[in-house]
This record gives C-alpha cells, sequence and structure tokens, in this order.
C-alpha cells in the first residue's frame, strides 16, 4: 500500500511539473513585430510589475487584429498566455474597451 501512495505521488508531481503554466498580464503593448513565418511577437509592460513580456502571437484572431491596426502599439491590452518550451504564447488578447 505504501508503494501505491508514492506512486501515485510521484505520478501526481511529474504531471504537475511538465505540464505549462498559464498567465495573464495586463499593460501597454509597447512593440508588435511580424515574424517570417506570420505569427507575430509583442512586447507588454506588465502594469504591476513593470516588467517586459515578449508574448508569441500564433492565432489567426489575434493576427488579424494586428494586420489591420485594432490592436497596436501603445494600447492597454489584457494578455492571457501559456508557458511553453520556453516561450509565451498567446491564447487571448483583449484591448480595454473591447476589441
Amino acid at each position: 500500500m505504501k508503494k501505491l501512495t508514492s506512486l501515485i505521488a510521484a505520478v501526481t508531481m511529474l504531471s504537475l511539473a511538465s505540464s505549462a503554466f498559464a498567465g495573464t498580464i495586463k499593460g501597454s503593448m509597447t512593440k508588435a513585430t511580424k515574424n517570417a513565418d506570420g505569427s507575430y511577437t509583442i512586447v507588454v509592460k506588465d502594469i504591476k510589475t513593470n516588467k517586459d513580456y515578449a508574448i508569441e502571437v500564433q492565432d489567426v484572431e489575434t493576427k488579424g487584429k494586428l494586420d489591420s491596426k485594432k490592436v497596436d502599439s501603445g494600447d492597454e491590452i489584457e494578455v492571457k498566455f501559456n508557458e511553453k518550451e520556453g516561450k509565451n504564447i498567446n491564447t487571448k488578447i483583449q484591448k480595454e474597451g473591447g476589441c
């Protein structure tokens, strides 16, 4: 029984350690750069920490917002992202006041 409990604890710890980190930041988008593959890399300055976050944008909807300038440098935005393989990959970008 003790071995089973230890095994379950070890598997749980491994699954938690390998799962991606998810985060949300609010702040000003200071830069948007279109990459060769059509994705974007944006830089957002977090309001709370004053830290710059580089976020990779891969989804079609958000790339469209950046292409059409509905979301642009200087805009206050909320970004939800997952950390995957050392990169912050956006899952959603919401401009303050909508969009």
